[in-house]
């Protein structure tokens, strides 16, 4: 019973998952199925992650109003020299629901120049797919050195 103020832990062997129902006249806290609905002292708690993660140096985060973080960096060896223009892909480790993300990227070495966010297509959009995106940089040294940017995507998981 919800209404009854004694804590309870429950399993639900028909449907294989966990439910747990707190209830009293200040706090409740219920959840099932991977959703939840939290409330401190009478008032509801803000957003928060349903899914966290690491994959090939990148990490992540879901968070339920479904907004996705993932932080990360992209490597490439450049192979137009001395202020020539180099394209690489950076492949995400999780996808986007759609090809609406944000991508804000940092140099980590020097001898780079940012020159452009992506190769555009005839129609003059970005080339992407909800879980890639194409990279042109400047690179201003004669010698062919590892380039590194810190990358952070946000955008949307469901």
């Amino acid at each position: 019973d919800p209404n009854n103020t004694t804590a309870m832990g429950i399993y639900d062997a028909l449907n294989s998952r966990s439910v747990f129902s707190y209830g009293d006249a200040k706090n409740t806290i219920a959840w099932g199925n991977g959703n939840a609905t939290i409330y401190f002292n009478g008032s509801k708690l803000g957003d928060h992650v349903v899914e966290q993660g690491a994959s090939n140096g990148w990490t992540w985060r879901k968070w339920n109003n479904g907004r996705m973080e993932l932080y990360g960096t992209a490597s490439h060896n450049p192979t137009a020299l001395n202020d020539g223009v180099n394209t690489m892909t950076v492949t995400l480790p999780v996808s986007f629901i759609n090809t609406g993300f944000t991508v804000l990227l940092t140099p980590a070495k020097c001898g780079l120049l940012v020159s452009s966010f992506g190769d555009c297509n005839g129609s003059n959009a970005i080339v992407h797919t909800v879980n890639s995106f194409a990279l042109s940089y400047k690179y201003n040294h004669g010698q062919a050195y590892t380039v590194n940017f810190n990358v952070m995507v946000i955008g949307g998981w469901k």
